[in-house]
């Protein structure tokens, strides 16, 4: 048997979860939605994040561009690719939704810009 501990993040509920898996069945409880047992769910089996950093932006009016990426990527993946997002410098202008890296490390998901940065005037 093994007992694992979660804080559910799909709501401002944060429920404490709890899944046991007994020979590859899985009893889910603390949820207070079913969002919340998917969540734990997903957690224990495979575990999934959301790439966030920024990147650097030359003759910009900001020297840094808030990205996030179009997807999720397996959690294991996650320092290789913002490794991968650090060495990545953008000339202005960029515009919110501009793919500034694709594919990052083969995942699928293309890192995106956050927002708008004009070029210097």
């Amino acid at each position: 048997m093994i007992k694992k501990n979660y804080t559910c993040t799909v709501c401002p509920r944060s429920c404490s979860l709890t899944v046991t898996d007994v020979d590859g069945e899985l009893a889910i409880e603390g949820f207070t939605c079913l969002r919340g047992k998917e969540f734990a769910r997903n957690e224990y089996l495979h575990r999934m994040r959301t790439i966030t950093s920024t990147v650097k932006v030359e003759g910009g009016e900001f020297s840094r561009v808030g990205v996030a990426g179009s997807c999720e990527i397996p959690k294991e993946k996650l320092g290789e690719c913002l490794r991968q997002v650090y060495t990545v410098c953008v000339k202005a202008p960029v515009k919110a939704g501009e793919v500034l890296l694709s594919d990052v490390c083969g995942t699928g998901c293309d890192v995106l810009a956050a927002m708008d940065v004009a070029a210097k005037t």
